[in-house]
């Protein structure tokens, strides 16, 4: 497919209503997929949607790939290795907030918060 600066903005729309069809048609597989090579639902689908953020980004300037699902699922992987040494990386640095009798489901919900918001304000 062409590149964007070769095509006109009517083609851009089509771009993105492909882009748009593709999630409608492949996005389940592409989901199955990641939670399978990653082993977590949450990761899987944070990672599927950032892959497809992506897609939007990229395949205007370069083109849509070949494959598409296998491109999503390579991009999604990568997005979740960067997530996941994102979140190794500030869980050295800043433990989650805790206070003096905390429950342990409490403490649970507050460390999992934490590495949440860790993650997305750090990306």
């Amino acid at each position: 497919m062409p590149r964007t600066d070769e095509m006109g903005e009517n083609t851009a729309g089509a771009l993105r209503a492909m882009v748009g069809e593709i999630y409608r048609s492949n996005s389940r597989r592409v989901f199955a997929t990641l939670v399978r090579l990653l082993g977590d639902f949450d990761l899987a689908e944070d990672a599927m949607h950032n892959a497809f953020a992506v897609a939007l980004e990229r395949w205007p300037k370069s083109g849509v790939p070949a494959n598409p699902r296998a491109w999503l699922v390579s991009a999604g992987r990568f997005k979740a290795i960067d997530a996941l040494r994102r979140r190794s990386s500030w869980s050295r640095r800043a433990p989650p907030p805790s206070r003096p009798g905390m429950t342990s489901s409490k403490r649970r919900a507050v460390r999992s918060w934490w590495y949440q918001w860790v993650c997305r304000t750090s990306s």
